[in-house]
Protein backbone atom coordinates (compact mmCIF):
# COMPACT_ATOMS: atom_id res chain seq x y z
CA UNK A 1 0.00 0.00 0.00
CA UNK A 2 3.24 2.22 0.71
CA UNK A 3 4.13 1.89 -2.63
CA UNK A 4 1.30 2.81 -4.17
CA UNK A 5 0.84 6.02 -2.25
CA UNK A 6 4.28 6.81 -3.37
CA UNK A 7 4.23 6.10 -7.02
CA UNK A 8 0.97 8.51 -6.92
CA UNK A 9 2.56 11.09 -5.12
CA UNK A 10 5.38 11.18 -7.43
CA UNK A 11 2.90 10.59 -10.56
CA UNK A 12 1.35 13.98 -9.18
CA UNK A 13 4.56 15.61 -8.44
CA UNK A 14 5.69 14.70 -11.98
CA UNK A 15 2.75 16.29 -13.60
CA UNK A 16 2.90 19.43 -11.70
CA UNK A 17 6.63 20.10 -12.24
CA UNK A 18 5.69 19.25 -16.46
CA UNK A 19 2.71 21.59 -16.03
CA UNK A 20 5.15 24.09 -14.09
CA UNK A 21 7.86 24.10 -16.61
CA UNK A 22 5.27 24.42 -19.47
CA UNK A 23 3.95 27.60 -17.74
CA UNK A 24 7.89 29.14 -17.86
CA UNK A 25 9.36 28.71 -15.03
CA UNK A 26 12.05 30.51 -15.67
CA UNK A 27 12.40 34.72 -15.62
CA UNK A 28 9.59 37.14 -14.30
CA UNK A 29 5.94 37.51 -15.38
CA UNK A 30 5.33 40.36 -17.62
CA UNK A 31 2.48 42.33 -16.17
CA UNK A 32 -0.33 41.70 -18.62
CA UNK A 33 -2.09 45.27 -19.38
CA UNK A 34 -5.37 46.13 -21.63
CA UNK A 35 -5.57 47.79 -24.62
CA UNK A 36 -5.79 51.20 -24.53
CA UNK A 37 -9.19 52.71 -26.76
CA UNK A 38 -6.66 54.15 -29.59
CA UNK A 39 -5.30 50.54 -29.98
CA UNK A 40 -8.34 48.94 -29.23
CA UNK A 41 -10.04 51.21 -32.65
CA UNK A 42 -7.08 50.48 -34.63
CA UNK A 43 -7.36 46.67 -33.69
CA UNK A 44 -10.72 46.85 -34.69
CA UNK A 45 -10.03 48.37 -38.09
CA UNK A 46 -7.17 46.39 -39.00
CA UNK A 47 -9.81 42.89 -38.28
CA UNK A 48 -11.81 44.27 -41.22
CA UNK A 49 -9.05 45.10 -43.55
CA UNK A 50 -10.33 42.77 -46.88
CA UNK A 51 -6.77 42.26 -47.25
CA UNK A 52 -6.73 40.04 -44.30
CA UNK A 53 -9.50 38.33 -45.38
CA UNK A 54 -7.28 35.38 -47.11
CA UNK A 55 -5.83 35.03 -43.69
CA UNK A 56 -8.87 33.47 -42.01
CA UNK A 57 -9.05 30.59 -40.69
CA UNK A 58 -11.23 28.54 -42.97
CA UNK A 59 -11.26 30.88 -45.68
CA UNK A 60 -11.63 28.91 -49.15
CA UNK A 61 -9.65 29.58 -51.46
CA UNK A 62 -10.13 29.45 -55.52
CA UNK A 63 -8.45 26.99 -57.46
CA UNK A 64 -9.12 26.41 -61.04
CA UNK A 65 -8.85 22.96 -61.45
CA UNK A 66 -6.00 20.60 -63.84
CA UNK A 67 -6.19 20.99 -67.38
CA UNK A 68 -5.26 18.05 -69.64
CA UNK A 69 -2.56 19.25 -70.59
CA UNK A 70 -0.98 19.33 -67.17
CA UNK A 71 -2.66 16.37 -66.07
CA UNK A 72 -0.97 14.30 -69.56
CA UNK A 73 2.57 16.09 -67.65
CA UNK A 74 1.86 14.87 -64.89
CA UNK A 75 1.04 11.46 -65.85
CA UNK A 76 4.68 11.57 -68.05
CA UNK A 77 6.71 12.83 -65.08
CA UNK A 78 5.14 10.53 -63.04
CA UNK A 79 6.19 7.62 -65.17
CA UNK A 80 9.82 8.76 -66.19
CA UNK A 81 10.26 9.49 -62.13
CA UNK A 82 10.47 6.47 -59.52
CA UNK A 83 11.21 9.49 -56.70
CA UNK A 84 7.67 11.25 -57.29
CA UNK A 85 5.55 8.03 -55.54
CA UNK A 86 7.46 8.98 -52.33
CA UNK A 87 6.41 11.98 -52.37
CA UNK A 88 2.20 11.54 -53.06
CA UNK A 89 0.32 12.71 -50.43
CA UNK A 90 -2.11 9.90 -48.19
CA UNK A 91 0.82 7.70 -48.00
CA UNK A 92 0.99 6.62 -44.58
CA UNK A 93 4.15 4.38 -44.36
CA UNK A 94 5.39 3.64 -40.67
CA UNK A 95 7.99 1.59 -39.99
CA UNK A 96 9.18 0.09 -36.72
CA UNK A 97 10.54 3.53 -35.13
CA UNK A 98 8.26 5.54 -35.40
CA UNK A 99 5.47 2.36 -34.70
CA UNK A 100 7.90 2.07 -30.68
CA UNK A 101 7.80 5.83 -30.09
CA UNK A 102 3.75 5.81 -30.37
CA UNK A 103 3.59 2.58 -28.44
CA UNK A 104 5.62 3.93 -25.81
CA UNK A 105 3.68 7.36 -25.46
CA UNK A 106 0.19 5.50 -25.66
CA UNK A 107 1.60 3.26 -22.64
CA UNK A 108 2.80 6.64 -20.69
CA UNK A 109 -0.36 8.02 -21.37
CA UNK A 110 -2.15 5.03 -19.99
CA UNK A 111 -0.26 4.22 -17.48
CA UNK A 112 -0.64 8.09 -15.87
CA UNK A 113 -4.43 7.61 -16.40
CA UNK A 114 -4.05 4.53 -14.01
CA UNK A 115 -1.90 6.37 -11.50
CA UNK A 116 -4.02 9.37 -11.18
Amino acid sequence: MQHFQTRRILAVAGLLGCTWLAQGCCGPKEQVTSLRPMERSALAAAALAPEFESLRAGAEIERAPLSEVERTQLAQAAQNSAELEALRAGDLNLDNHELKIIGITAAVVVLIIIIA
